[in-house]
């Protein structure tokens, strides 16, 4: 049986209203493309409209750029593929506001340090990691985890991405799992929307956590958002969705897991 890797794939923008600190409560900081690009309003491809901005835009940054078609996941953001210079490549429209989309960059940087999987930031052409709302990265290949094996090794690389990022400071315009235990917002959460029943259950099941070391957590170590590539050595980690700074669970488990019940908080 060959062995996998866990890769770490982008992470997603957000969009919402703003909040009272100044930051908007998903982080819009840009426009999104005309007619709604990313979020299914033309379809599978960019309306004309929106291809003809994105390409421009792309190519006055990242000169020779070719863009492919839309790549299927990006459920906030626009994701495109694309070749820079023969680097098979992932272009996306990020929302979030730049003190964090820079906090996910600084975070993919140190984990590739630390021997993760994870994708390579293509700079523009003056050397920005972003421009415009736009980043460019280097394209992972790979699969869902398809067994038992390939989530037990999922559920290590979440215990290493854990280990590794103890004392990682806090995403901008996020809230902690202490914090929102008395505030409503916080990047992605908005408990100011949910039923007062299910904001105490979920604070009762945050509580505990508040007292535990902080790191790094995945804000969405689903399927959809993990791959695993063949090939041997150290796997590496997951994700569409590097969300937050947060508090691991007992046994390593990310708050916040698809099918937990519960929204992710970071800390």
């Amino acid at each position: 049986m060959s062995m996998t890797s866990v890769l770490v794939v982008a992470g997603n923008g957000g969009i919402g209203s703003r909040t009272a600190s100044g930051c908007p409560a998903g982080e819009l900081s840009t426009p999104m493309l005309d007619c709604g690009l990313g979020r299914g309003g033309c379809g599978s491809r960019p309306c004309n409209n929106g291809w003809v901005t994105a390409r421009r835009l792309l190519s006055r940054w990242w000169p020779g750029i070719v863009l492919g078609e839309p790549l299927p996941g990006g459920k906030r953001n626009l994701v495109l593929a694309a070749t820079v210079g023969g680097v098979s490549a992932v272009a996306r429209r990020s929302g979030r506001a730049v003190p964090s989309l820079e906090w996910e960059l600084d975070l993919l940087e140190m984990l590739a340090g630390a021997g993760f999987a994870v994708p390579r930031t293509i700079p523009a052409r003056d050397g920005r990691r972003h421009a415009e709302g736009w980043v460019v990265q280097t394209r992972l290949r790979g699969h869902p985890p398809q067994d038992t094996e390939d989530w037990k090794r999922v559920a290590g690389e979440l215990a290493r991405l854990h280990a590794a990022t103890q004392g990682w400071p806090q995403r901008p315009c996020f809230a902690s799992c202490r914090a929102l235990l008395s505030v409503e917002r916080g990047g992605d959460v908005r408990l100011d929307l949910m039923p007062a029943l299910v904001v105490e259950r979920c604070r009762r099941a945050w509580a505990p956590l508040a007292t535990l070391p902080a790191g790094a957590v995945h804000g969405d170590p689903g399927a959809s958002n993990i791959l695993m590539a063949p090939g041997g050595g150290r796997s590496g980690r997951l994700g569409r969705k590097p969300g937050r700074r947060g508090r691991p669970g007992p046994g390593g488990a990310a708050v916040g897991h698809s099918g937990s019940g519960l929204p992710s908080c970071g800390s």
